[in-house]
């Protein structure tokens, strides 16, 4: 299976059938660019509310980072950078 089938394949189980075919109704043949400005400052939040709660927890700041930064798959730089 290519990569382009996996990704449609993807798209149909995360948007439902419906929605799907109302996209490719309405966009089909159309090369479309999903940015991931809101998902960063969601996935943002979210490890800065994961940090915290390893912190509360009794985890070293060192290891939540590090816990972090593998879970998201982004480098422990990143991470400190968010938190």
């Amino acid at each position: 299976m290519s990569e382009n089938s996996t990704m449609i394949n993807d798209l149909r189980r995360i948007v439902g059938d419906a929605s799907y075919n109302a996209l490719v109704c309405r966009f089909g043949g159309s090369k479309i660019y999903i940015p991931k400005t809101g998902y960063s400052k969601v996935r943002n939040g979210q490890i800065k509310e994961e940090y915290n709660n390893y912190l509360s927890s009794g985890i070293s700041s060192g290891k939540a980072v590090e816990f972090l930064a593998k879970e998201h798959h982004l480098s422990k730089s990143w991470v400190r950078k968010i938190v």
